[in-house]
């Protein structure tokens, strides 16, 4: 799988507004898709060879915890979650006062492209 599922570029509206604007890279879904197949064959072949060699010492089923690790891949793989989940978190520690999320743009983001606006690091 590659390092990074996308890509982030700087933009700017026609009225000045600065944006950040993820993008998904081509064929991140079938990419990931393979790979976790793969992950998963391996993982499932490994719990069959550890249950007949260490019948009594291993009960874990390694295909169930690949499971969960690829819910959460596939949930990083649509920006509208990932949008919702930054407003949460956004909203969760306003209390705080000194940390920051930027408020993305609904209109502008869709399940492989998430916009929001930019904030500049210090």
């Amino acid at each position: 799988a590659a390092a990074s599922l996308g890509q982030v570029y700087k933009a700017r509206t026609h009225e000045g507004r600065e944006l950040a604007i993820k993008v998904q890279r081509p064929e991140g879904v079938k990419t990931i898709s393979l790979d976790w197949t793969c992950l998963a064959l391996a993982l499932d072949a490994l719990t069959r060879l550890w249950r007949y060699t260490r019948p009594s010492g291993f009960n874990n089923d390694l295909g169930e915890i690949a499971d969960e690790i690829a819910t959460g891949i596939f949930q990083e793989l649509d920006y509208f979650q990932e949008a919702r989940n930054a407003a949460k978190f956004k909203d969760s520690l306003n209390f705080l006062g000194y940390v920051d999320t930027p408020l993305w743009v609904p209109e502008l983001t869709g399940r492989s492209i998430l916009t929001t606006e930019w904030v500049q690091g210090r």
